[in-house]
């Protein structure tokens, strides 16, 4: 695994910047860390990566669906998940098994990593926010 500190807004961008390779291509990203962590920032950094002239809001429900430059982008916040039936009816495992849009799943801990397909390019990135502020990345 590897890991970065990100000190400020700019290195985080960048970090996404010279990582576009997880992000360029359909498949699914696991996003996880704690409340504040940086995983909605992350997201709106890699739309802004990808083209996308829409922000992600940590206000939305469980899904919000993005078009970029190549192929759709499908913003699940698992937060906010009371059930596997909430789960169902977002259409969520449709999403994760298509083949042509790139998932990214804030909160994905809340799933065991077996549910995901295992015919999807896979990559989890997890954030933890230290308590001088700086967030360590690890892919």
């Amino acid at each position: 695994m590897n890991s970065q500190q990100i000190h400020n807004h700019e290195q985080g961008q960048d970090w996404v910047r010279k990582h576009s390779e997880i992000w360029s291509t359909p498949g699914v990203v696991l996003l996880n860390g704690p409340m504040g962590a940086g995983k909605t920032q992350m997201v709106r950094w890699i739309l802004a990566e990808l083209g996308s002239q829409e922000a992600a809001s940590p206000t939305f429900a469980v899904h919000h669906r993005y078009d970029v430059l190549k192929f759709e982008v499908d913003h699940f916040d698992l937060y906010r998940l009371n059930s596997e039936w909430d789960l169902d009816e977002t259409g969520f495992w449709d999403m994760v098994n298509e083949t042509d849009n790139l998932v990214l799943v804030e909160w994905a801990d809340r799933l065991p990593k077996e549910a995901f397909p295992k015919n999807r390019r896979i990559v989890q990135v997890d954030i933890e926010l230290r308590a001088d502020g700086v967030r360590v990345f690890t892919w």
